[in-house]
Order: structure tokens, then sequence, then C-alpha cells
């Protein structure tokens, strides 16, 4: 990802998802909730402890934690991450770019402006696994 790194312009990325986040016929007018709910269930597995979790790996696209009810709901929030990947391909891994649009949510709502730090990884299924292998889930 060195090379693609070299090509990240997160200003023009922050331009791009601003631009799709209002959405008269959804909700609220906006995908920004839905958004800061996705990037939550990403987050909110994270155990300090055992330094695990979280939102590094793109996990929950996997059936272990994409049918976890709580989990439910999120087909247009991945969607809309899918767009944003596909405007900027190559550029963050997928969880990085779960989590920036999740935090520019949170700006768009009248938040403060979120700090982001990229470098997360998308992890193949077999590590996604061994996240949570006692509970089958999160």
């Amino acid at each position: 990802m060195a090379a693609a790194t070299a090509r990240l312009d997160l200003g023009k990325m922050r331009r791009f998802v601003f631009s799709r986040l209002p959405a008269r016929s959804h909700d609220d007018g906006s995908y920004g909730p839905l958004m800061l709910r996705y990037a939550w269930h990403l987050c909110g597995t994270y155990d300090a402890v055992k330094n695990s979790g979280g939102s590094n790996g793109n996990t929950m696209r996997f059936s272990r934690e994409k049918n976890d009810p709580e989990n439910a709901g999120f087909a247009l929030a991945e969607r809309f991450v899918e767009r944003v990947e596909q405007a900027f391909p190559g550029v963050l891994s997928r969880a990085d770019v779960q989590v920036f649009c999740g935090g520019l949510a949170i700006e768009h709502m009248g938040g403060p402006r979120m700090p982001f730090r990229y470098g997360r990884r998308d992890f193949t299924e077999a590590e996604a696994g061994a996240r949570y292998p006692d509970t089958g889930g999160c």
C-alpha cells in the first residue's frame, strides 16, 4: 500500500464523501446516522485488554460478524463505502475507508472534525475467524 498512500489525498476523498452524505430519500435526509452507526459497530468490538477486535480487519464482511443480529441493516452503508472505494481504488484499505466515512458522518451532522489515521488492513476470513474463537460472533 506504500505506492497507494503516495496518491492519498484525504481532502479530495473528504469532499467526495461529504458530497454523498446528503440523501433526501433516506431517513432524515442524510446517510450520516447510518454511517455513524456502521462505524460504531465496526469499532465497538475493541478489547483493550486483549488488544483485539475493533475496526482493523474489515471483518464484518464475513458471515461470522455479518450475520450477528446486532449488525443487521448495513447493506446500504456497505454500498456507500464501495462507492468511495471505486472512486479512490487502492488508496486505503476498506477498513480505513469505513472508519473515515464514519468520522466524516459525525462532522457532517454538526459534530467536531475527527482526527483520522490510516493503516488498518483487511483481514482474510481465517484471520477474521480467529478474532472471536470462543463466541462464534461479536
